[in-house]
């Protein structure tokens, strides 16, 4: 991952030094359980070299030369004289060790993602009580619809992203399997207590049953839940960039001291932050391909996973530490307009209220086709007027006998129309799963 969109937390986690320093622990591991099994003096272990400082480089070096990583790293281990060769990996494979490291890896990934994935839930959240009783307009195909409020608006958007947070957090966590069971996995050349010793030590589950590796299913869910959370993300994105543009201004992106909107136009806001979301969000599905294809290989593995895995697997978990702090920060530095939010409620007038007028002249009788055609003949006919639809409705005999003014004045009443919100609210929030 390039350095604009990386995090230190992840640069660190999936960075080779640290990897290698994995592999460490665990060779490390199975050489004590090994002592339980008898199968390494007490004396040998205990003697072994252990503040090895690993050497990326000199690895590196040596697999110039072998071709295998894995070989490199134990033949440097060798070199120095970190236990007697003999004990050294025995009875397992290459994918024992890198398998389980990746494990390790995306357990300390999600303990980095699951607090700044709680600070988002929250900011949205915070902002959906907020402005839970601020009256909008609603937009269908962007055009106006019905009234709503913001903080419903921010709901929703809070109950996709939680949904999809919490599968991610779910599928990472299952991602997290290792397995120390040998090369075709069934613990030919290792016994089962082994691995088990060696798990509850690194605090991972294991594959049960292993081929030569981990099922690659697992990554495949956490890549794809990625794909579909930053998707949600971008949603909001998109709309906080419909709802920045200059015909609507409802909600801007926040604009620091000293930022700049554009080289050329020094009178520009742009809701770039938003579109960064968008870029992101497209790299991220399109790796989703990628892990796909890597679920079917052949019988017990081939290779062919490994070498776009050494890009997905670290770049997914950047790009999602990214933007999740930087959607938090969009949403804590919103702007929202509350006079043009009030302006373009005005704007549409009582024409929005055409559909409660229609489900109440069906319940006093009208065919749902009369009553459509009736409305839709004063709609236009107050639009090509210039005048309201509710003053429209006033002069027209054929409605109004069927209504007392009471009943009238209900079906354009905006705090009647959202009368509900407080109920969705209660209903959302206290069924809510929590992040963890």
């Amino acid at each position: 991952m390039i350095e604009r969109y990386s995090t230190k937390e992840m640069q660190f986690i999936w960075g080779e030094d640290h990897r290698l320093e994995l592999f460490l622990e665990i060779e490390d591991a199975v050489i004590e359980a090994m002592v339980k099994t008898g199968d390494c003096p007490k004396s040998v272990f205990n003697r072994r070299k252990r503040n090895i400082k690993i050497d990326s480089k000199r690895i590196n070096a040596i697999e110039k030369t072998t071709r295998h990583d894995i070989l490199a790293f134990l033949e440097f281990l060798e070199e120095k004289k970190y236990i007697p060769s003999r004990y050294l990996h025995q009875g397992l494979t290459s994918s024992d060790i890198l398998d389980t490291a990746t494990a390790l890896q995306m357990k300390e990934s999600l303990e980095v993602l699951i607090p700044i994935a709680k600070l988002l839930d929250k900011a949205l959240l915070s902002l959906a009580k907020k402005y839970k009783s601020l009256s909008i307009i609603g937009r269908t195909h962007n055009v106006y619809a019905e009234p709503t409020t913001l903080g419903l608006r921010f709901l929703n958007w809070h109950s996709e992203i939680h949904r999809s947070l919490l599968e991610l957090i779910r599928s990472i966590k299952e991602s997290a399997v290792g397995k120390i069971s040998g090369a075709v996995g069934n613990y030919g050349n290792i016994p089962p207590k082994v691995e088990k010793f060696v798990f509850k030590k690194l605090g991972i589950k294991n594959e049960l049953p292993a081929t030569q590796i981990v099922a690659r299913d697992r990554f495949a869910r956490v890549i794809c839940n990625a794909a579909i959370f930053v998707s949600a993300l971008e949603r909001a994105a998109v709309n906080i960039r419909l709802l920045h543009s200059t015909e609507i201004g409802e909600i801007k992106e926040g604009f620091s001291k000293g930022q700049k909107g554009s080289s050329a136009m020094p009178h520009k806001k742009n809701p770039v932050s938003s579109e960064r979301i968008s870029g992101i969000a497209r790299l991220l599905r399109a790796y989703s391909v990628t892990a796909l294809e890597n679920i079917p290989l052949w019988l017990e593995r081939d290779i062919s996973h490994s070498s776009n895995e050494r890009v997905i697997l670290p770049d997914s978990m950047n790009l999602l530490h990214f933007i999740i702090k930087d959607f938090t920060r969009i949403l804590n530095e919103l702007q929202v307009d509350k006079v043009k939010i009030k302006q373009d409620l005005k704007s549409a007038g009582t024409f929005v209220f055409s559909g409660r007028l229609l489900t109440e002249l069906m319940k006093k009788g009208f065919s749902r086709k009369k009553a459509y055609e009736t409305i839709q003949k004063n709609v236009f006919s107050a639009k090509e007027k210039n005048s309201d639809l509710k003053e429209m409705i006033l002069t027209k005999s054929e409605i109004t006998k069927h209504f007392s003014r009471k009943e009238l004045e209900k079906i354009f009443d905006l705090k009647d129309f959202l009368k509900h919100k407080d109920k969705i609210f209660r209903d959302y929030t206290s069924n809510l799963e929590k992040l963890k």
